[in-house]
């Protein structure tokens, strides 16, 4: 009896112990098969849908007043946000935008005053969105602007809208053709002013925002500058958007207000008692939900500043909040979910650890269109851009100073696609010639860079002739009636032709091969 006893405990023991086994093995291999079964993330998602994006816990950013304008404001990621896509980009990566605009640690709106704070507008929104780039798959962080509302309207759209023919328009100017649509033909007070070139006429009085210097602005005389003013755009009103759409471009709390990463400068003529006087605006756009009736949801001009050293009497208090857009890899993969918010797409990816990014080494170019120069050979670009993207000319360039590096390889993995080639990341060099009227025909060096994050670094061995710059560059399929195309933000653009090598249409058969990382 006593053996039978024992028999069956060891009988118990072992269905048990195999059970555990399987029970085990069973979890054990869950994650691998989730992920056998899982599908890019950019073949599931629709503009709109939920993605169960972890931004991380603890990244942190302090605007100080210094370049606000108003005060020291913080901003600090809970892990907890919502996002929703925004947009999926040609090579399969995936912008991604919060639910709602984002508020300060002590739950307020962002504010920017005077002369500081419209010189350091981009700056500070782009800041202060680079904190939600420490999430899963992230390749970038930057602030929502005015291109990304034409994108997500549609160019097509707002030409149909407003009776407009753009048949003729480049792919790559549609978006500035599009901005002067919305400024001359929308609202009640269309602004006919727009991309006409204007001169301060009143020379000792013409106060131009300026980062560089302490008072926030330097007198110049003889300034030009070329009106960007568009009045306000009801997108629901002219039947730009659909309900849904109209939700993911203002958020989901009533009357909350967003900024958008993007500036205007209005001509004012016959200001005050001065009739002949030409003054500027200098003014930030930004974007209001009005939920209980979506047709007033509106994109407007916000002053800031004007060029009479004068701020606003009323309205640079109420401020805004931020709307970041976290740009994530074209390898995520959609773990499960369908997209809903309450179902939104789980996806794979690892969350970095919280950091301080006051004390990172940031500077943000207010013109898009400046060449930043290399200081040091460690400085990476890490900047708003995606491949590919039309947003592309305008995006914002942030130099970062980088000691890992890992970090540093890792920007050259992978393939670029352009067209039927591809060029792997790293350096591409070429000995060229160029006239010049001083010294005639010179012979230089150039090397250009290209990195998987969207940037460039381009070094010359002659500097008067071509100067070194860095910045952002894209993929085009049409430029000047050349296809497969790589613009950098500088202007250059050099044609693909063959696998790992591309060339300058203009440069005598100067052909840029790969050199390695």
């Amino acid at each position: 009896m006593k053996k039978k006893a024992i028999i069956i405990l060891i009988a118990i023991i072992l269905v048990v112990a195999v059970a555990a086994g399987i029970f085990a093995v069973m979890n054990f291999n869950k994650p691998k098969e989730q992920k056998e079964n899982a599908v890019n993330l950019s073949e599931k998602v629709k503009i709109g849908d939920y993605v169960s994006y972890n931004a991380g816990k603890g990244n942190t950013y302090t605007s100080l007043e210094e370049k606000n304008g108003k005060k020291d404001q913080t901003f600090t990621t809970t892990g907890e946000e919502k996002w929703r896509v925004l947009s999926i980009n040609d090579d399969g990566s995936i912008n991604l935008i919060s639910e709602s605009p984002i508020r300060t640690d002590d739950e307020k709106a962002f504010l920017i005053d005077g002369a500081t704070g419209y010189a350091n507008i981009i700056d500070e929104l782009n800041n202060i969105s680079k904190i939600y780039s420490n999430g899963q798959n992230a390749i970038s962080a930057r602030s929502m602007n005015y291109e990304d509302v034409i994108n997500l309207i549609g160019t097509d759209k707002i030409a149909e809208v407003f009776n407009v023919d753009l048949s003729a328009v480049q792919d790559e100017e549609k978006v500035e053709k599009c901005l002067e649509i919305l400024a001359k033909q929308n609202g009640t007070s269309n602004n006919l002013n727009y991309g006409k070139e204007f001169e301060i006429t009143n020379k000792n009085n013409a106060y131009i925002p300026n980062k560089e210097t302490k008072e926030g602005y330097k007198i110049e005389n003889n300034y030009k500058f070329t009106d960007s003013y568009i009045y306000y755009t009801y997108t629901q009103r002219n039947n730009l958007l659909s309900d849904d759409l109209c939700s993911l471009l203002y958020g989901s709390e009533d009357q909350m207000t967003g900024w958008l990463a993007t500036t205007y400068q209005e001509a004012l003529t016959g200001y005050g008692n001065n009739s002949d006087k030409t003054y500027i605006e200098y003014g930030v756009f930004y974007t209001i939900a009005s939920l209980n009736n979506p047709t007033n949801c509106n994109i407007g001009p916000y002053q800031i500043y004007f060029s009479s050293n004068k701020s606003p009497t009323s309205g640079s208090d109420s401020g805004c909040g931020i709307r970041p857009v976290v740009t994530i890899n074209s390898t995520t993969l959609a773990l499960s979910g369908e997209g809903s918010m309450e179902n939104p797409y789980e996806i794979d990816g690892e969350v970095k650890d919280g950091t301080d990014f006051s004390n990172s080494d940031i500077d943000v170019n207010l013109d898009n269109n400046q060449n930043i120069s290399n200081e040091t050979e460690n400085n990476v670009i890490d900047e708003s851009n995606n491949l590919g993207n039309e947003v592309a000319k305008n995006a914002i360039n942030e130099k970062l100073t980088n000691t890992d590096t890992n970090v540093e390889e890792n920007l050259y993995d992978g393939t670029l696609k352009v067209g039927n080639y591809s060029l792997k990341y790293g350096k591409y060099n070429a000995k060229t010639a160029q006239y010049t009227d001083d010294n005639g025909v010179v012979e230089y060096e150039v090397t250009i860079t290209l990195r998987n994050d969207g940037t460039y670094i381009l070094k010359s061995s002659n500097n008067d002739v071509l100067k070194d710059s860095s910045g952002t560059y894209s993929v085009k399929n049409n430029v000047n009636g050349l296809s497969n195309v790589i613009e950098l933000s500088n202007g250059s653009i050099y044609a693909v032709t063959a696998n790992d090598s591309f060339s300058m249409p203009a440069g005598a058969g100067t052909v840029f091969s790969y050199q390695g990382k």
